[in-house]
């Protein structure tokens, strides 16, 4: 109750006494000082059964001191007895109405929870009695029959709910069970058909159950409405149907059921196509020795087959099977675990199809994948021993070209050196270029990315191009900024990338044109561009440029040599790096430009040394070990290094090389890898043992250029790896900074 109901009822028990004491007034002639206390008793009843325990007492209380005060004249021991036994009766008056209010709140509540429950039921709850009225109708089956509480409730279940071909039965057997205690469905589920408003008839499934309430007997029936499951299951039957006609047409399939023992069960035409076999012949056999191969059938495939698709629901079963006659077939398909609706485990399909020639076609193509693999590989060989084998001679025209130099440098520029020198250059490049294409196709370049400064690496790669280009096209410039712009790349290919697009630009470029290289920074990106204003490219091969062997210049033909492959090395290595490269023109005799993109690196703050570094002392005249088993190439090495004022001492084999170092302790070793004898892997790894051996300078000088061959020579312990025909410039260079001494560190 809450407070402005409690309120009321204080106020409605005051105006009660003074009504009561109105009343007792009126009565006081006729009464006299007899039952002072009976008109407040009635009230106390009244608001007892009407209001809550505070009123009521609150009204006794009251109703005793007022009747003492107006109707008692002499407080004796009548009166007072009067007065208690007033008292006893208002409070078992009181205890009874409260105990009574509380037993019918406690059933109200229960019948509303019945209700409630009764109304939200999904299925219709419909009670009856003998005579067969409906006395209950929940909410379910107002909208199931399309009827309301209200309109059904008293009248005859027969008449109202059931069609009238079957209400004749219904009363019939209503009577039986009444009179004899015989039923048929009590308990039981039984479909049926029921009756909506509307006249139309819809199946239910219904259970009944009698009970016995306040001496009344009573049935219920709980209804579930089954016209979704009819169309259910007229859509299954329909499936069924088209299931069976489609197996029945799928000749090129073999499709069958088993039962949990492995026989079959069911015969489609693709058996007869697929395995060879009759229905006769094929239902109700044990089929699985028949169709699956005696080795097969031996290791248990089959019963693996039926227990995976038991647990997981299916089981791939591509695999060789037998037919009737005994010929193999590769079959691909599928064993499919078939259930009851209740989820148990009744069978299993199975479904295959002649898939031989598919097999055997794949195999075959996989011999001709494994075929042009060793192609491939045959391929690399023997283009890494052709570079090699071509190395060798022209490390030794590189050396004599350098010798020629050298003893002309006070005399006037011999333009035939010059000449022999550009194109034993053309010749290492046309090889690199061959070798990185063979090992791109093959998939066998990797990367050696570090953290690397752009601008630093095409200033190195402008150096090389300058010494190559320059005396030709004067007009090669590179424009960069001071800042550094740092990537995730391969140092090697980087110079590789640039040397190679510089390289191009200055042959298609006639003389007293210009070539311009820029490094820029881009939107998150690091921009190379090599320009040049020479032949340009045609619109119609701008697209075709970087493909293997592309040679059309500018103008439509081929007027310049080359393999061909240089712009596809290029591009390869540059989607390696995440990059892309683009081709840019005019048109013919309007230049061309490159554009190279690559992935900037996250910043990084780079440590800063203000102190000044100290230079490094470096020995001018070092004494040099040169092996080499091609002689021309040795000695011609040697004569180089003599005419730049260095102390060398040549050697043919890896014994006489070991021997030698022993000997002589030279500070740099020069190293061919191909020996007779001993390799010089072996060489380098005993030097290493040898006293002094750990300090001196190791150099592989060979003519085996892979990735593969630099790892062996790294895990061997050179310092470094150079390709034949070496560049003195190059081989200066790397002498330099690996002799160098690094000057005595100071305290700070």
């Amino acid at each position: 109750m809450n407070a402005r109901n409690r309120w009321t009822s204080y106020a409605i028990a005051a105006a009660g006494l003074v009504a009561a004491t109105l009343v007792r007034g009126v009565l006081h002639p006729a009464l006299g000082t007899e039952f002072p206390f009976i008109t407040y008793l009635v009230l106390v009843i009244l608001l007892a059964r009407m209001a809550s325990v505070g009123p009521s007492l609150a009204a006794a209380t009251a109703g005793g001191a007022l009747g003492v005060h107006f109707f008692v004249p002499v407080m004796d021991a009548a009166s007072r007895a009067d007065l208690v036994r007033y008292g006893i009766i208002c409070a078992a008056m009181i205890a009874i109405c409260e105990i009574v209010r509380r037993t019918e709140k406690r059933a109200d509540e229960q019948a509303a929870v019945l209700v409630a429950a009764t109304d939200s039921a999904l299925d219709c709850i419909v009670t009856i009695d003998t005579d067969d009225r409906i006395v209950e109708f929940n909410r379910s089956a107002e909208r199931t029959f399309g009827r309301r509480r209200g309109e059904v409730i008293g009248r005859g279940l027969a008449e109202t709910l059931i069609p009238e071909r079957l209400r004749k039965r219904h009363r019939e057997a209503l009577a039986r069970h009444l009179e004899s205690g015989e039923t048929t469905i009590l308990g039981r589920r039984v479909e049926l058909p029921a009756l909506r408003a509307d006249g139309s008839e819809f199946p239910v499934e219904l259970t009944v159950t009698r009970m016995e309430l306040g001496g009344r007997t009573l049935f219920t029936a709980f209804i579930r409405d089954l016209s979704e499951v009819e169309r259910a299951r007229t859509a299954l039957a329909e499936v069924e149907q088209r299931y069976s006609s489609l197996v029945a047409q799928l000749t090129d399939y073999a499709i069958f059921t088993l039962d949990l023992e492995g026989r079959a069960s069911s015969w489609n035409e693709g058996v007869l196509r697929v395995l060879g076999f009759e229905s006769g012949e094929f239902v109700g056999r044990d089929v699985t020795p028949a169709i699956f191969t005696p080795e097969d059938f031996a290791a248990g495939v089959p019963q693996r087959e039926l227990e995976t698709a038991a647990r997981d629901g299916t089981s791939s079963n591509d695999r060789w099977m037998r037919r009737k006659d005994g010929t193999r077939f590769f079959a691909a398909g599928v064993t499919v675990a078939r259930r009851d609706a209740a989820g148990a485990l009744v069978g299993y399909a199975k479904i295959m199809r002649d898939q031989t020639t598919r097999k055997e076609m794949e195999n075959r193509l996989r011999q001709t994948a494994s075929d042009l693999a060793e192609a491939m590989e045959k391929q690399s060989r023997f283009l890494a021993v052709l570079s090699h084998e071509l190395r060798n001679p022209m490390a030794a025209l590189r050396n004599a070209v350098e010798v020629l130099r050298l003893r002309a440098r006070d005399g006037p520029p011999d333009s035939m050196v010059d000449l022999v020198s550009r194109q034993v250059t053309h010749m290492g490049h046309l090889i690199d270029d061959l070798l990185d294409a063979a090992r791109i196709r093959s998939g066998r370049i990797q990367l050696r990315r570090e953290r690397m400064d752009l601008v630093a690496a095409v200033r190195e790669a402008m150096e090389v191009a300058k010494a190559q280009c320059a005396p030709l096209l004067p007009g090669l410039t590179m424009e960069a900024s001071e800042e550094a712009l740092w990537i995730d790349a391969d140092p090697t290919r980087i110079v590789q990338i640039v040397g190679n697009l510089v390289h191009n630009a200055c042959k298609f470029t006639p003389a007293g044109g210009r070539v311009t290289v820029r490094v820029r920074r881009g939107a998150g990106m690091a921009e190379v561009a090599v320009a040049d204003t020479g032949i340009g490219i045609a619109a119609d091969h701008l697209k075709t440029v970087f493909e293997m062997f592309e040679q059309v210049d500018g103008v439509g033909v081929r007027t310049h040599g080359g393999l061909g492959i240089g712009l596809t090395v290029v591009k390869s290595l540059v989607e390696m790096h995440g990059g892309t490269i683009e081709a840019r023109s005019d048109g013919p005799g309007r230049g061309a430009e490159f554009v190279v993109r690559l992935p900037l690196a996250p910043a990084r703050v780079e440590p800063v040394d203000n102190r000044a570094a100290a230079p490094a002392a470096r020995v001018d005249s070092l004494r040099v070990l040169v092996l080499d088993d091609n002689v021309d190439a040795a000695e011609t090495l040697t004569l180089v290094l003599q005419l730049h004022g260095h102390m060398a001492t040549t050697v043919h084999d890896g014994e006489s090389a070991v021997e030698a170092f022993r000997r002589e302790r030279p500070e740099v070793a020069l190293l061919d890898i191909g020996l007779p004898g001993i390799s010089g892997y072996e060489v380098a790894r005993r030097i290493r043992a040898l006293p002094g051996g750990a300090e001196a300078v190791l150099v592989a000088v060979t003519g085996w250029g892979q990735e593969e061959d630099r790892r062996r020579t790294r895990e061997a312990g050179f310092d470094a790896h150079l390709t034949k025909p070496v560049d003195y410039d190059n081989l200066a260079a790397l002498l330099d900074k690996l002799t160098q001494v690094p000057p005595r560190k100071t305290g700070t």
